[in-house]
């Protein structure tokens, strides 16, 4: 054993590199067969390394005897490096990229089919280890496993321009995976921060197209999904919560160009709940209840001035039901029931003493005709009953008696 050890397998393997010294190595596979299940360059390398030692030494046996060929297999990881697997599978799968079309054999018919897998243009190790070679269209640069990207590497859009990145990071078969840059088109940082299958996972951050913050928070299979924070390309802040599938949900502060817009809770997108309003010179708008977006239950509005305009209840962002307005001074000016935002029904109006004026304003024409008609009514009832009671003196009824026969003796003395 250790003849065969030190001296006939050293030889063997010497007269096998004299023999294919004017052959390049991938050249003296050409007599191999691929099986059926090996249709391209990712399954042929795959194929090559697991039987790597009994390939060797076939191709030995077509040549030599087995004694010569004993030591074949002993020196398979010389004979049949990584270079040499990676060439010629590239010579018998040249089409070897992602993005175009491999035929492999089913039985007696030919499907065109997908593969995954790195393509023709390789330098350095494309399956295990390191090297540069095309995957999806692109270039990746970095380390490989099972022909895919794997481990911390660079996707390049250009396979001699090392500044054209698309992305710069950690991969995991094949996928952005951990912590990565991803770069837009003008090279400027596109999204930094962690990725999985992908997908922005994780903390991260946007970027606009001048460099500024877009987003700052975290992520969720590419949403927006935790506690963040989104910028106006102007740099200031826009929003300032939490997020749930991309849409804001939850506690946050909104801001416009100027400041303070609105501050409390927050449901696809929308107010609701309990918040605060601001008008743009930062006084306080509105305190209350919201409903997708709009005022609805109690609440109360302010004027620009933060001076309270208004407290009761909101149905579909209108003032309705039972509600109070206020003076200037903060006096109530109206108490009662409003339809449609304005006051309306039952209610009472206030100087801005807070001493009772009259019932709703609208009533009040009605309310002062009425009080004429029964004013116009007593008067009538004080002269009927003077009338009256004049004829029920029966000293009114001699006096009448007397005039009457008076009259008539002084008409007969003038006949």
């Amino acid at each position: 054993m250790i003849l065969f050890r030190y001296f006939v397998y050293p030889v063997a393997f010497l007269l096998i590199m004299m023999s294919f010294a004017d052959k390049s190595y991938a050249s003296i596979l050409d007599s191999l067969q691929p099986p059926d299940n090996v249709h391209d360059y990712p399954t042929c390398v795959m194929w090559m390394k697991q039987n790597q030692g009994r390939i060797a030494n076939r191709v030995c046996r077509e040549r030599f005897n087995w004694i010569v060929c004993e030591g074949a297999g002993f020196v398979a990881e010389n004979f049949l490096g990584q270079d040499t697997i990676c060439e010629w599978c590239r010579r018998m799968y040249p089409e070897g990229n992602q993005n175009r079309t491999i035929v492999a054999q089913h039985g007696n018919n030919q499907r065109p089919e997908v593969r995954q897998g790195a393509g023709n243009n390789c330098t350095g190790n494309c399956f295990n280890g390191s090297g540069k070679g095309e995957w999806m269209g692109k270039v990746y640069v970095g380390r490989w496993r099972n022909a895919k990207p794997h481990g911390k590497g660079t996707l390049l859009r250009d396979f001699y321009d090392n500044n054209s990145k698309v992305y710069s990071g950690y991969w995991r078969e094949g996928e952005y995976y951990g912590h990565g840059i991803l770069f837009g088109n003008n090279g400027n940082i596109k999204y930094k921060g962690s990725f999985r299958n992908n997908n922005y996972h994780g903390k991260g951050a946007l970027y606009f197209d001048n460099a500024k913050n877009e987003y700052v928070g975290f992520f969720r299979n590419g949403v927006k999904h935790g506690r963040g924070t989104v910028y106006y390309p102007s740099g200031r802040i826009s929003y300032r919560g939490s997020f749930n599938d991309g849409a804001r949900d939850g506690y946050g502060l909104e801001y416009s160009e100027s400041g303070l817009r609105y501050r409390g809770y927050f449901k696809n997108d929308s107010y609701h709940g309990k918040g605060r309003l601001y008008h743009d010179n930062g006084n306080i708008s509105y305190i209350g209840l919201w409903n997708n977006g709009v005022k609805y239950g109690s609440g109360t509005d302010y004027d620009e001035r933060g001076k309270r305009a208004y407290k009761g209840n909101f149905i579909d962002g209108v003032r309705s039901e039972m509600g109070l307005l206020y003076h200037n001074n903060g006096r109530v000016k109206y108490s009662g029931t409003f339809v449609f935002g304005s006051p309306s029904g039952k209610g009472v109006w206030y100087n801005e003493n807070g001493r009772k004026i009259q019932q709703n304003p609208r009533r009040a024409v009605v309310v002062q005709q009425r009080n004429q008609i029964q004013h116009n009514r007593a008067e009538s009832s004080e002269s009927n009953g003077s009338l009256k009671n004049v004829l029920k003196n029966p000293g009114c009824w001699v006096n009448i008696a007397w005039f009457g026969t008076f009259g008539i003796i002084a008409l007969c003395c003038l006949l």
